[in-house]
């Protein structure tokens, strides 16, 4: 239970959810570099999504926000395309240990994404 938070880059419109999303989980786990990741200003071919975001106006709402739905609306969903990236970002930079929790993380967000209405579809409220 709680309100769970998603990164959303209004100027392409595509959107992170990676769970756990509430507000201490961002802040404490490791995978809470996507934002890091997508906004540095650094390209590198290797990794498309590395500074993919940089420049753009990011906004992360919570699910509980009035305006979420309306945020939300028509937003492409490139968790998988992050995690993938910095999944070989990690192993290639010989932090294996990290890119096993990715790989962990990655694993149950495509299982749960299968089997789930909620992310076929990114409108629908997420509530605890």
């Amino acid at each position: 239970m709680g309100e769970y938070f998603t990164v959303v880059n209004l100027d392409k419109g595509e959107y992170v959810f990676i769970p756990p999303a509430k507000l201490c989980e961002w802040l404490w786990n490791e995978h809470s570099k996507v934002l890091f990741w997508l906004t540095v200003k650094v390209k590198d071919e290797r990794y498309p999504t590395m500074g993919r975001w940089a420049g753009d106006r990011v906004v992360v709402v919570g699910d509980y926000d009035p305006e979420y739905n309306k945020i939300m609306e028509g937003k492409r969903d490139i968790s998988i395309m992050v995690l993938d990236d910095l999944i070989r970002f990690y192993d290639n930079a010989g932090f294996g240990e990290i890119a096993e929790h990715l790989r962990v993380v990655r694993e149950i967000l495509s299982s749960v994404r299968e089997d789930s209405e909620i992310f076929k579809d990114p409108t629908i409220k997420i509530i605890g």
